[in-house]
């Protein structure tokens, strides 16, 4: 972690930070165990993108990270990024079909300096972005053809997608 952080902040000034831990601790599938490791990897991306004092920090996971810990980690995520002097704004219902192909909610945060020039519209931002059409399989692999094969690792369910369609998340495990 200091190692990374070190070589990015000998680098220029940063306009933009995006951070996007593993989603594994606060899925719905998941156990929501509050002391697993990976939740940590969450809060030093946060750290890290203070750290590099950007204008923005955007930060992407699944909405039920509002609820992990009784709200405990959300609320640590707001404080790392308030206590740097950053404006935050979510929202918890961004639909995920319109920028890649599956089919799920995402938790959407952007975090802006206080004090800068220009401030966001964060609910036209995901007006605009809902508004667009779907993105699917076909369009993000062109070279593919036909359909898509999942095999569930835990189930061994088979299922086959269209690609003409958007992946269902994969905690649907082909229906099983």
């Amino acid at each position: 972690y200091k190692a990374v952080l070190r070589c990015l902040t000998a680098m220029e000034q940063f306009d933009v930070v995006t951070v996007s831990s593993p989603c594994t601790p606060f899925i719905t599938a998941g156990r929501h165990d509050p002391s697993d490791p990976r939740i940590q990897l969450t809060f030093n991306g946060l750290h890290m993108a203070v750290a590099l004092s950007p204008t923005a920090i955007v930060f992407e996971n699944v909405p039920s990270l509002l609820q992990h810990a009784g709200g405990a980690t959300w609320r640590k995520c707001l404080a790392i990024l308030r206590d740097a002097g950053y404006h935050v704004q979510h929202n918890e219902n961004v639909d995920a079909q319109q920028l890649v192909p599956q089919r799920r909610r995402r938790l959407i945060l952007i975090a802006t300096k206080r004090g800068t020039a220009r401030s966001l519209d964060f609910g036209a931002a995901v007006a605009e972005l809902t508004s667009r059409p779907t993105v699917t399989l076909k369009q993000t692999s062109p070279a593919w053809d036909g359909y898509y094969f999942h095999q569930n690792r835990g189930s061994g369910g088979q299922c086959l997608y269209s690609l003409d369609g958007v992946s269902p998340p994969l905690r649907t495990n082909c229906g099983t």
